[in-house]
């Protein structure tokens, strides 16, 4: 055992280690219990039974809905069911394999709760590997159970949790490669064909899993382990390429996330394309803008975070030290992998950077439990390092990390009481009448044999079942008549749910052209209306 131990401590940071003695299934099981406790009570807790009101969510189960009923991935809201791919294909099959249980929304948000769980799971023992120390392990693991961020998107049908568990399954398998890297051996090994699986799968579920890929194969380079990195990589492309063919093949064009790095506004195409100048520009204020409030955040969610407010000098040094802290706890604990960690992290962050229109926090979602562990590491490491420094011998790893868990229990009560909060609110009226008219359309129309605009289609579907587009954004109205001409428009859904598109681009388009539209029905508090499209006289007006 001696010997054994003292391997363990060459690939580990030794001043974590407490005991590798108790590496038992019934000894890991004494923690995994606790976790999993605190889990159940914190979602039961925040679990989210009605659907949200974010689009996206919405358009994830249509795209599954439609691979459920047998269309293959298509855009199942048109009358001719084209075949798509606005989103990567990955959680909407995860879904449409939880549909063949059950089609509710319920059903979808406990799926997302389990990977969540399993997402725990393999951090302990991803944290295991590299410290030994099951108190550290547990810690880390608990983290995401509690960061108000991960809670309140994995409440949603969103892809950001499937990816956290792919992604974290890719990193689980890394550890579990036997050591040292026989070629040969690998070839034979499952846990190779895990690690090719896990982080294609969750490059299939979002872009950013490019950051995965790059991040594992240049740390195999670095390692000088090329065979493998060539292998792995070969082995990625492979995965990729049935996508790539299958999009070439039905002849839908490239990404919308391609064509989104260049534009200005998503929201606004008038504001027309950035120059390379502009696009720089943008990174660098993106940039500034993780440094100072979104990392931060991501770590310590905070409710006071103005994003749209210019940055202070404390931001910047907190920004700044959190960071510092991460990249010393990966360099200090993380002695085989740690440009894994790093390289990881610096990918995600570069590729949100190009992105348009960064929301926060939003897009670092999926990273915020690596974003966790470098800082859980940075802390014990640095208050070890401090302790050893005045003499405190007394003070170890453990003694900091329940500390570390019970403090950031007690910061993390108020989000979770927050996040409460927001589940358990009423339904806005503007969404109760968006709602109400989906159902008056279903009731009327029930082959849903009709065509509907509206400013979110994909939540007017699931309630309506019948075709649904969304209106032009277009300032100039003939553009926005002739596109519901295209999409052969049976009604159109003026609403008030806060959205800017509305009154800029059909509002406009209705009032300039009153002769085109009649009203069907009329929801007041606040005015919602169901108008009627006049095909005949649009043609018309448009000749």
């Amino acid at each position: 055992m001696k010997k054994n131990i003292k391997n363990d401590k060459s690939q580990v940071s030794t001043f974590l280690i407490k005991d590798v003695k108790t590496n038992t299934f019934l000894s890991h099981l004494a923690f995994i219990i606790p976790l999993c406790i605190v889990f159940l009570i914190v979602q039961n807790y925040v679990f989210k039974k009605d659907i949200d009101i974010n689009g996206d969510n919405a358009t994830y189960y249509v795209y599954a809905s439609s691979i459920d009923q047998g269309y293959g991935y298509s855009n199942i809201l048109l009358p001719s069911k084209p075949k798509t791919n606005n989103f990567p294909p990955g959680y909407p099959l995860l879904m449409s394999i939880v549909m063949k249980f059950s089609k509710s929304f319920i059903a979808q948000k406990v799926f997302n709760s389990i990977l969540l769980l399993l997402s725990c799971f393999l951090i302990y023992f991803i944290i295991y590997n590299i410290s030994k120390n099951q108190v550290l392990s547990l810690a880390a693991s608990i983290l995401p159970t509690l960061n108000y961020s991960i809670l309140h998107f994995n409440s949603m049908m969103m892809s950001e949790t499937s990816f956290i568990f792919f992604s974290l399954l890719a990193f689980f398998s890394i550890y579990k490669l036997q050591e040292p890297f026989d070629f040969k051996k690998i070839l034979y090994c499952p846990y190779f064909y895990l690690l090719t699986f896990s982080s294609s799968y969750a490059f299939h579920i979002r872009i950013q899993g490019i950051a995965l890929i790059g991040a594992i194969a240049i740390n195999f380079l670095i390692q000088k382990n090329w065979k493998l990195a060539i292998t792995y990589f070969t082995g990625f492309i492979l995965s990729a390429l049935p996508w790539i063919i299958r999009n070439k093949l039905v002849g839908v064009e490239q990404s919308r996330y391609v064509s989104q790095i260049l534009t200005a506004n998503p929201w606004r195409p008038e504001d027309g394309i950035l120059s390379i100048d502009e696009v720089i520009t943008r990174m660098f204020s993106t940039i500034k803008m993780l440094i100072t409030k979104a990392i931060p955040d991501s770590i310590i969610p905070n409710s006071n975070i103005n994003y749209l407010k210019d940055v202070s000098i404390l931001s910047w040094i907190i920004g700044i030290a959190i960071i510092l802290l991460i990249v010393y706890g990966f360099l200090r604990c993380c002695k085989k992998n740690k440009w894994l960690y790093l390289l990881y992290i610096i990918f995600n962050c570069g590729i949100i950077t190009l992105w348009s229109a960064p929301s926060g926090n939003r897009y670092l979602i999926s990273i915020i439990p690596f974003l966790q562990m470098g800082f859980l590491f940075g802390i014990v490491s640095l208050l070890l390092l401090i302790a050893k420094k005045i003499e405190l011998k007394n003070l170890n790893a453990n003694i900091i990390v329940l500390f570390l868990i019970t403090l950031f229990v007690f910061v993390s009560s108020k989000d979770i009481y927050r996040l409460d909060k927001i589940n358990s609110r009423k339904q806005h009226p503007a969404y109760t009448n968006f709602y109400s008219i989906a159902r008056a359309v279903k009731k009327s129309h029930p082959r849903g044999d009709v065509v509907v605009s509206s400013r979110k289609p994909s939540l007017f579907y699931l309630y309506s079942n019948c075709f649904n587009v969304r209106y032009s954004y277009s300032l100039n109205d003939s553009i926005v008549i002739n596109n519901m001409l295209k999409n052969k428009v049976d009604y159109v859904v003026l609403d008030q749910l806060g959205y800017s598109s509305t009154d800029r681009y059909l509002v406009p388009a209705i009032n300039k052209n009153p002769n085109l539209f009649k009203t069907v029905m009329h929801l007041k508090n606040p005015d919602t209306y169901l108008l009627w499209f006049d095909k005949v006289k649009a043609r018309e007006s448009q000749h």
